[in-house]
């Protein structure tokens, strides 16, 4: 005798199993959607990072372009302002001689004035010439390094004795502040001297109307002997500061809105201190003076 199972039981069996099967398939869809939308964040994630990078490249590309920008600028400007310094002598010893061919031979004080300048014309174009090869040979990464003893007192005198006339036409006194035997330092004595001349050089040229002070100054300490040159003159204002180093750049003359010199000198102090392994820092204040600081190695004899 066979038995079978009510149509409504049957009923109820298809209705779960067709409840599994739907549920089974929403299951399905929403892995499924997770797996997209999973799948979409990290597409989304890599295009953000992507887009990041370009963006990154792109800063890069326009830094180094104006980088480049600025380089060039100030290569154009150096150009610019050596032409004139070479002009303006140039100007000055044609000016001259045109003079000189109007003298008569018994004008002779006329003949000596004129040849007086041509001669300081000359003398400053051969300045100019050797601060461009000295330059020159800072700039030069296979420039040869010298390092032997150095008498720094004997330096300092040296630049005092060959200063002291321009700075007595400036009403400025130069001084000298340190041990009376300093300790010898290892570097380039010719390098070392011209650093000094340039930094007191400007220390005379900015100083105040009625005059002032330049000191150089000495202390030890660490095994390095520290430099200092400072001046009560006319200060640098402080958005000139981080430029004052570079090739050519001459701060301006407060009291005359023009600029001053051939703009070499603090470039060479910065390559020839940074030839000696040291760093030249400058501390200044407007209407107050400015003071150049650097420190070399102390020669210890073996």
């Amino acid at each position: 005798m066979t038995s079978t199972a009510p149509y409504w039981m049957i009923s109820i069996r298809i209705t779960d199993w067709m409840l599994a099967l739907v549920a089974a398939l929403v299951v399905l869809l929403v892995a499924a959607r997770l797996w997209l939308w999973r799948r979409g964040v990290l597409r989304a994630q890599r295009l953000m990072a992507e887009c990041e990078s370009l963006r990154v490249q792109v800063a890069r590309c326009r830094q180094k372009e104006d980088e480049a920008t600025t380089a060039r600028d100030r290569y154009w400007e150096f150009i610019y302002r050596i032409s004139h310094d070479v002009r303006q002598p140039l100007q000055n010893i044609q000016t001259s001689l045109e003079n000189v061919a109007t003298c008569s031979p018994e004008e002779v004080s006329r003949w000596q004035q004129y040849l007086s300048l041509i001669e300081s014309e000359v003398m400053r174009l051969g300045r100019l010439t050797d601060r461009l090869r000295l330059l020159s040979r800072l700039e030069a990464p296979d420039a040869p390094v010298v390092r032997e003893p150095v008498n720094l007192k004997a330096v300092i005198e040296s630049v005092i004795v060959n200063m002291y006339e321009g700075a007595e036409e400036q009403g400025v006194r130069i001084l000298y502040y340190g041990p009376e035997r300093p300790a010898h330092v290892l570097g380039d004595r010719d390098h070392l001297t011209e650093a000094l001349m340039n930094l007191v050089d400007n220390g005379i040229k900015y100083s105040k109307p009625g005059g002032g002070e330049v000191t150089i100054s000495l202390n030890e300490s660490s095994g390095r002997t520290h430099i200092h040159v400072a001046d009560n003159g006319l200060g640098i204002p402080a958005e000139l500061l981080p430029g004052i180093f570079e090739t050519a750049y001459r701060a301006p003359d407060p009291r005359t809105r023009q600029r001053k010199g051939s703009g070499l000198g603090l470039a060479i102090v910065k390559g020839i201190v940074e030839r000696h392994g040291g760093q030249v820092r400058v501390e200044s204040a407007l209407g107050e003076g400015t003071t150049f600081s650097f420190d070399l190695p102390i020669y210890r004899p073996l």
